[in-house]
């Protein structure tokens, strides 16, 4: 679900990029992650759709984006996918992660499944939620 956000630009915004000017006004989002809703079609500046991030904005124009909710990435929990235990000791645990492509780590942008929701109960470091 996306959320609707809308600035009106006042003399402190002139001349700055809309990637700069968003970030400055949501920091939960980083650059990387506005770049990609601006290119996406997301975001536009004076009614009109604008696609690239580094555009200079004048007083007086208005910035509305359609913010596309950010996945949590501790939200969905472990699933039940079976990983080939090559090796494990009490320090290190060395996995097949096929199939070829898994990611390994969650990121807020991507809600596939990685290595890290695939953790099982007999992964003690695995136990209390990721950082």
């Amino acid at each position: 679900m996306a959320n609707h956000f809308t600035h009106r630009l006042g003399r402190e915004d002139a001349g700055l990029r809309l990637d700069g000017l968003i970030a400055k006004l949501c920091a939960d989002w980083s650059r990387a992650q506005i770049k990609r809703s601006i290119e996406a079609g997301d975001v536009e500046v004076d009614g009109l759709v604008v696609k690239k991030a580094s555009q200079r904005l004048d007083v007086g124009q208005t910035i509305q984006w359609q913010r596309p909710e950010l996945i949590d990435p501790e939200a969905p929990g472990p699933e039940a996918i079976a990983f080939g235990i090559l090796y494990e000791d009490a320090h290190i645990y060395v996995i097949d992660k096929l199939p070829c492509g898994c990611r390994v780590f969650p990121r807020q942008s991507i809600a596939a499944w990685n290595a890290c929701s695939g953790r099982t109960p007999s992964w003690p470091f695995f136990a209390a939620p990721m950082p």
